[in-house]
């Protein structure tokens, strides 16, 4: 089947080579063979939109690599193999900076479409609502894939961007529901308990305190400042009511005007040997900080476990312990674990199977499946599509789950971590964005005052200027 194709808005005629893959939430590479003809060359970057035989568009991406043809006379086709990425390629060119403070899953996916993805030509299309609510997420120079996946698999929802540009973040009930092509051929079922689990723990996590201060005598031979916590930020530092310099470890060491120096994570406070000021013996050393300690959090599913129980005689439990060191809150640990625990508190089922409709196996469609013989009864949503040629025929290989519903290979829940090697990669420090710009103000002052019971205001083409000369330059009216 000859499919049409636009390249950057030019019609090319295509071959029946070509391999078209669409994968939910993950960047998928199609491969698709173009006659140049009358055309211009493609040229990389270039956006290419495929059409099928009824119009509509079913595939957008964009083109990464071109192998041009190989020519031994003038008299050859010129057909051209074309690389291309899917839409969702996008999401890997933007780097987020952004915090946000108490605001659910959909704002901040609202934000990040507003800040990066308007600007990209996109058009916004369904934002299913959360109840997941963030006390602080914070996005130091991630990358926005990144981002919608980590919000995403925390909720089970999906960021995908359609091929008519439409940017959508949904969740299964928000999935469009298409009817089952008549015509399947190589029905098959698969089921895995791989990843049930019916207790969730989750360590790595940390709960900020309140604002503590430390209060205590300097003794002789003290070097440092013991805290109750790990140090978070500090506030400031007194001797005898004086504030002191504060720095940081390593990096204002040989600074003589920093009294103390202190480390994310660490809970003491080190006393800078090269300062100009000091304590000694007797001082009264105040110590202002924010702190926070580690947190495990463990939430159970006991009527899965029951079911379990009864199934094999066994205790039922089956423990999961994730790490996540990016969670500052225990409300943000307790909805991140009990998220974790619904996600995988079922059974994951996927058919396969081959149809020849684009348009009812589009990516995200949720299909009704009744196949009782084969075991096959309830809602399958599309998660994956291969469309390709086969001896002249349109062939869609289609993979669909129940749950799961991304994509993405070779992936295992890993969050962006605080601390790697003694490096901070991930802080929890508000982002702050600025924006320049240059315009042109005009400014108008006016002057009054009352002298004997009299307004009076400035004569025509007088300066302004101080009040205490103004004597003479105004006049009543």
């Amino acid at each position: 089947m000859e499919l049409r194709v636009e390249i950057a808005g030019v019609e090319y005629r295509s071959t029946n080579r070509y391999q078209i893959v669409e994968q939910s939430g993950a960047v998928s590479t199609s491969t698709i063979d173009v006659r140049l003809d009358n055309a211009p060359p493609p040229v990389e970057l270039s956006i290419i939109e495929i059409f099928d035989s009824s119009d509509t568009i079913f595939y957008a991406g964009i083109i990464q690599s071109i192998d041009f043809p190989e020519y031994s006379s003038a008299y050859e086709t010129k057909i051209f193999h074309l690389t291309c990425v899917s839409l969702n390629c996008i999401f890997n060119n933007r780097l987020v900076s952004e915090s946000y403070v108490d605001k659910y899953t959909h704002e901040i996916v609202e934000d990040l479409f507003d800040n990066y993805l308007l600007e990209e030509g996109l058009t916004k299309g369904t934002i299913s609502i959360f109840t997941r609510k963030y006390n602080k997420y914070v996005s130091n120079r991630l990358k926005l894939s990144d981002v919608l996946s980590e919000l995403g698999d925390a909720v089970g929802a999906i960021p995908i961007i359609t091929p008519d540009r439409i940017f959508h973040f949904m969740e299964k009930t928000n999935f469009p529901v298409a009817n089952a092509p008549t015509h399947i051929r190589a029905l098959q079922k698969a089921s895995n308990a791989q990843n049930l689990r019916t207790v969730q723990f989750l360590s790595g996590a940390s709960e900020d305190t309140s604002l503590q201060i430390k209060s205590f005598i300097w003794t002789s031979g003290q070097t440092e400042i013991p805290l109750a916590y790990q140090v978070s930020s500090i506030v400031g530092i007194t001797i005898n009511a004086t504030p002191v310099g504060v720095g940081i470890v390593g990096l204002d060491s040989g600074d003589a005007t920093k009294t103390f120096l202190w480390k994310y994570g660490q809970q003491n406070i080190a006393l800078n040997t090269t300062a100009t000021v000091k304590p000694v013996t007797g001082d009264t050393v105040v110590c202002s900080y924010y702190g926070f300690y580690a947190i495990e959090i463990e939430l159970k599913n006991d009527q899965l476990s029951s079911q379990i129980k009864a199934l094999n005689g066994t205790s039922g439990k089956i423990e999961i312990c994730n790490v996540d060191q990016t969670v500052t809150s225990l409300i943000d640990g307790e909805q991140a674990a009990a998220d974790l625990l619904s996600i995988n508190g079922e059974i994951e089922e996927t058919v396969s199977l081959i149809c020849h409709d684009a348009s009812a196996s589009s990516v995200l469609n949720t299909w009704s499946l009744s196949y009782p013989n084969l075991d096959i009864i309830g809602d399958y949503v599309i998660v994956e599509r291969s469309i390709s040629d086969f001896y002249g025929q349109f062939t869609v290989n289609v993979k669909l789950k129940n749950k799961g519903f991304s994509s993405r290979y070779g992936t295992i829940y890993q969050k962006n971590n605080k601390v790697i090697n003694n490096l901070t990669v991930r802080t929890d420090d508000l982002v702050q964005r600025f924006n320049s710009f240059m315009d042109t103000f005009h400014m108008i002052d006016s002057w009054s005052l009352r002298d004997g019971g009299l307004i009076c205001f400035p004569a025509t083409g007088s300066d302004i200027i101080e009040p205490e000369t103004l004597l003479g330059v105004f006049y009543p009216i």
